[in-house]
């Protein structure tokens, strides 16, 4: 099932792309570890003010098969602990995705819709966390990669954003407070 969303004409098509690297045996022993300085708040993709920008497809690899991926993902109570999480900074490092999101398998173009709104010229980040076990087959490999990437359009149309954040009141998105979207 896909989501249809007609993009206004004069937007304009990203497609911001990010490459994490986990080192063996630094700094968690006998892991691969994605939760360093050098994966957190990572900058993704500039905003401009009073623009939306509207992803719609994600997909994530690694440097490993797929297959391989998924045996060695670690598990925190049942849970896996590769997690992606892009945020706002300017707005308290707001989430643009209630969650963050589980890394389990690949994946390639899936549907997704999260937005990013801000009233002032901001830097979106990304952070990914979590840590591999190193089964036989990557014995002798110093470090793994990971790579996101995702369909972004940045809509400048004032009415589409209007109409996609709800109504509005003395110019203002209903909800939209100090940059900050009440309620998503």
């Amino acid at each position: 099932m896909s989501i249809v969303i007609q993009i206004p004409p004069g937007s304009i098509f990203l497609q911001p792309v990010k490459r994490f690297q986990a080192l063996f045996n630094n700094p968690t022993v006998n892991k691969y570890d994605f939760g360093t300085p050098a994966n957190t708040d990572i900058d993704f993709q500039d905003t401009k003010k009073q623009h939306l920008y509207l992803f719609d497809k994600f997909s994530f690899s690694a440097s490993m098969d797929e297959g391989l991926f998924l045996e060695n993902v670690d598990t925190v109570n049942g849970e896996p602990s590769t997690k992606l999480s892009i945020k706002v900074p300017t707005q308290h490092d707001r989430l643009i995705y209630n969650n963050k999101i589980p890394i389990i398998n690949y994946i390639d173009n899936s549907d997704v819709i999260f937005f990013a709104y801000t009233d002032q010229i901001d830097t979106l980040t990304i952070s990914m966390e979590g840590t591999l076990e190193q089964s036989v087959e990557l014995v002798g490999k110093p470090s793994v990669f990971a790579q996101v990437t995702c369909n972004c359009y940045e809509i400048r149309n004032k009415k589409w954003i209007e109409h996609f954040l709800g109504r509005t009141y003395k110019g203002q998105a209903v909800g939209l407070l100090n940059g900050s979207i009440q309620g998503f």
